[in-house]
């Protein structure tokens, strides 16, 4: 069943001059003055106001293919994109015209841009059929056939400014400003978008897709709905972005699972809630899919996935922390009729706008940038949130076992099964995390700062934090997991009364034809957590146990250790337990976990055996 119907959603669009994103229909209004929201939207456009535009040099540009650095034109590049944003959230507050110039300037130095695709993203032209990454950008003047993406999310930029501001440019430059932006959409977004089938990200020749689908009709829709006057155009772009963001949604399994981990809900299917509510708004209420049951799972995966505060379930290429947009959480919610989901959203923003001010500069997602700014509040007659004690996905074979309905109190035990083909795989098939009081005491290290080689096979799997020794997973006879779908968990299990999981491990090995059996059951109660792994060789072999930690062990007894305030691990005897510090080198992992190291258990059988069987405890402390 199709969760978009690209036709009726053409037929029902509103024309462009009957369109009014803040008509009754819509429903969103302008923070006021006096407001916070007001207030931290004038005072953010203030700061650039004596903003002097980066350049973007050729040079950094080919960094990329010659060392792998994307931030040497990425910082500049998203910095212009974050300074046009807050600037154009300022004037729509304010609406004096202040900002109006330097909003030109930036615009105006978009459009010089070479190209809008990033440098990891410029698949050369001349390999369609088998992409390589280019040195430069390729095509030139109205040869453009690819759109990453930035470059769609740029267009959605573009398209919002235009829309918002065209008669105060209309003032400063009458017809040649607002012609040269039209101009750079339609060669840039709406003329490739409209003449290939053939970009991957589509889904008209792929089997499935991933977040970047979404991502980009979402922003492609945004260029049809605030800066397409021509209605063929119009219809033609609103029927595609359906068609194709339907392959996307097709592609979700039942219970609305986001392989690719909570930081890419943001741009997955968060994007595709947008989508729908986008469509809403542009055709005035007339195209409503709210009642949609994989709609309502796929935005109910976030609250799921969220362990306390801003700590989510990191698997995949996730974070340890993730701040998704609340205000677009809570307004889907109501529309979806999730009164848990609403409530979940609406806890996370006591703050009012300040948090997603903290966040919101840098969105990726123009809309969603301007629609929560405009739905910032805190509603202080919702009830308060209370978690479930046990969430599954059993799409991807995850659960999510807590001690309390508070997230700030008690054990949280995070388990996953699954298989290494998943979207932006790590080698952890069997993974655990563990939460104390809502703060992380067993942790999956998460990824650090993207370059080309975390997304080469010959170096991926060989980095820190992709590993299977990287993970709460043991080395059997000194070998760990390894990639494709055929190396997977089975008979993973969920017994809910009793707070367990256990899965099968072995054909997640790269050697499992030495391996008879791997279980391991992992379970939450009466104050307690209790890993079991047993491992059957078919002669006999060793196994070394990883378990990673935020906070540096303190050796209690034989094998028994403190690890937070409120937490001691303590391992079967007849293992040699060792303790040893990661120092980071990359800042993004002293971010996330605020440290510049963790530490990580070596637990080695003392001696070859056929059957080797480990216990970890954890308990409080």
């Amino acid at each position: 069943m199709k969760m978009f119907t690209p036709k009726e959603l053409a037929e029902k669009i509103l024309p462009y001059d009957s369109f009014d994103i803040f008509n009754k229909e819509c429903g969103i209004t302008l923070p006021q003055k006096g407001s916070e929201t007001y207030a931290l939207a004038v005072d953010m456009g203030e700061k650039y106001l004596d903003y002097t535009i980066p350049v973007l040099p050729l040079s950094q540009y080919i960094r990329f293919t010659d060392d792998g650095n994307r931030n040497g034109y990425e910082t500049p590049y998203f910095d212009r994109r974050r300074a046009l944003i807050s600037l154009m959230s300022a004037e729509l507050c304010e609406g004096e015209g202040r900002f109006i110039s330097k909003i030109m300037d930036i615009l105006f130095a978009i459009c010089e841009e070479s190209t809008w695709v990033v440098p990891a993203h410029n698949y050369s032209v001349k390999c369609h059929t088998e992409p390589v990454i280019a040195k430069m950008p390729e095509p030139v003047g109205d040869k453009i056939w690819a759109i990453d993406l930035f470059s769609a999310e740029t267009g959605a930029h573009v398209a919002l400014a235009l829309y918002l501001f065209k008669e105060k440019f209309e003032e400063k430059i009458p017809r040649l400003f607002c012609d040269r932006l039209r101009y750079e959409l339609n060669r840039r977004i709406v003329r490739p978008y409209l003449d290939t089938y053939d970009l991957w990200w589509m889904g008209y020749n792929r089997p499935s897709v991933n977040n970047w689908n979404p991502w980009i009709n979402l922003n492609v829709m945004t260029v049809a709905v605030f800066s397409a006057e021509d209605t063929r155009t119009r219809h033609a772009l609103a029927e595609k972005c359906a068609e194709s963001i339907n392959f996307y949604a097709n592609s979700l399994p039942a219970d609305g699972g986001c392989d690719e981990g909570p930081n890419y809900w943001g741009v997955a299917g968060a994007c595709l809630a947008e989508f729908a509510e986008l469509c809403f708004y542009a055709t005035g209420g007339k195209y409503n899919v709210f009642d949609n049951k994989l709609l309502f799972d796929a935005v109910d995966y976030i609250r799921k996935a969220n362990i306390a505060d801003d700590y989510y379930f990191n698997c995949a290429d996730s974070h340890a922390k993730t701040r998704p947009d609340h205000a677009l959480i809570r307004r889907i919610a109501k529309k979806l009729g999730n009164e848990n989901l609403y409530c979940f959203a609406n806890s996370h923003m006591k703050e009012g706008a300040k948090k997603l001010f903290e966040r919101g500069a840098s969105h990726h997602l123009p809309c969603t940038a301007l629609f929560s700014m405009c739905d910032a509040e805190y509603d202080t007659d919702a009830p308060g949130y209370k978690a479930l004690r046990c969430e599954v996905f059993e799409s991807m074979e995850v659960a999510c076992l807590r001690e309390c309905d508070d997230p700030q109190k008690g054990f949280y035990l995070g388990t996953k099964g699954g298989h290494n083909a998943e979207n932006h795989n790590h080698l952890d098939v069997g993974n655990y995390i563990v939460y104390c009081d809502g703060k992380p005491v067993v942790i999956d290290a998460g990824v650090g700062t993207y370059t080309k080689f975390t997304f080469s096979l010959d170096t991926r799997y060989n980095m820190f934090a992709f590993r299977t020794e990287d993970h709460n997973l043991p080395l059997i006879n000194g070998h760990g997991q390894w990639i494709e779908r055929e190396h997977h968990a089975e008979d993973f299990t969920v017994k809910r009364a009793e707070n367990t999981v256990s899965m099968q491990l072995k054909e997640a090995y790269s050697n499992k034809d030495e391996i008879e059996s791997f279980t391991r059951t992992a379970s939450l109660s009466d104050g307690k957590i209790t890993v079991c792994d047993s491992i059957k060789l078919l002669s006999p072999g060793s196994a070394e146990f990883f378990v990673t930690v935020l906070n540096k062990p303190e050796k209690l007894g034989k094998n028994t250790f403190r690890i937070a305030e409120d937490a001691v691990i303590r391992f079967s005897d007849g293992f040699d337990v060792t303790a040893h510090p990661i120092v980071f080198e990359d800042a993004a992992f002293a971010r996330d976990w605020e440290t510049d190291r963790i530490y990580k258990f070596s637990i080695k059988s003392a001696e070859n055996l056929k059957t080797i069987e480990l216990v970890a405890e954890i308990s409080h402390g």
